[in-house]
């Protein structure tokens, strides 16, 4: 009886220390759960990536702000939902940097890496691909360089489209400084052909050439296209990269159709 009497509360006081260490157990994961969602893990790449854009934002001697916009609310929102949160203020220019790591190269920055032969992943986000172009040129020879290449073919068709002849060994600097003259003599054309460069590089999207499953559209088969939409009574602000593929789709029936017939007269 004496045995009964002891062992009961003995196994009371196991069952309230394993329910108090249960309880312990909880709350340090989520504590920690907590603690990780606030400040995630960063492998040393992210990190690198990390310190290459506050590198950036911080700007070279010639660049410090000696008066820096701090970065919104908005802004710090934005990086922590993407898993930034540091334990110091950032400036404006800094967390877009920081952005930055999150959105893809654009068209120019990967013109310029293509350019001067930098090896990159397809998907070099923006900020990585600011910090190889900030390094090339700070190399005057290689701002040197890129201002005296030869004209491309995009800026050729706009001084075209202006209404103006390309010279022959244009350099880049050249040709987009006869295309501006042309626009400060015309500024509603000018206006149209801004759109139809943005225009352009849209319909030769890698995903927009993959959902029409088709190849790319040269500069002579997109005004083609663009034209014979202006034509049907599109106004060019209303031309858009899908009416441009569905212009062509209806383009290729349309030649089909005749050679069909073709062949059956014949």
């Amino acid at each position: 009886m004496q045995r009964k009497i002891y062992r009961e509360p003995l196994g009371m006081f196991i069952k309230e220390v394993t329910l108090l260490l249960v309880f312990a157990v909880i709350i340090i994961f989520i504590r920690h759960k907590r603690r990780l969602r606030e400040n995630p893990p960063k492998d040393d790449d992210s990190q690198q990536h990390i310190d290459m854009a506050l590198s950036l934002g911080q700007g070279s001697e010639g660049e410090i702000d000696p008066d820096p916009k701090p970065a919104s609310n908005e802004t710090l929102a934005a990086l922590e939902a993407r898993g930034i949160k540091l334990d110091r203020a950032l400036t404006e220019r800094e967390a877009d940097h920081l952005l930055g790591l999150f959105e893809p190269a654009g068209h120019r920055q990967l013109e310029i890496l293509k350019h001067f032969k930098i090896p990159c992943p397809p998907e070099i986000n923006k900020t990585e691909a600011n910090y190889h172009i900030q390094t090339l040129f700070s190399d005057p020879a290689n701002v040197d360089e890129w201002n005296q290449r030869p004209a491309t073919s995009k800026v050729k068709q706009g001084i075209l489209f202006m209404g103006g002849q390309p010279k022959p060994h244009l350099t880049q600097v050249e040709a987009q400084s006869m295309l501006v003259d042309y626009g400060m003599e015309n500024p509603h054309r000018f206006l149209e052909w801004k759109h139809i460069d943005k225009l352009f590089l849209t319909v030769n999207d890698a995903d927009t050439l993959d959902h029409y499953n088709t190849r790319k559209i040269t500069w002579k088969r997109f005004f083609q296209l663009y034209d014979a939409l202006k034509r049907s009574g599109f106004a060019a602000s209303d031309i858009s990269a899908d009416s441009i593929h569905w212009q062509a789709k209806r383009s290729d029936l349309e030649q089909k159709s005749a050679s069909d017939q073709d062949d059956c007269a014949a």
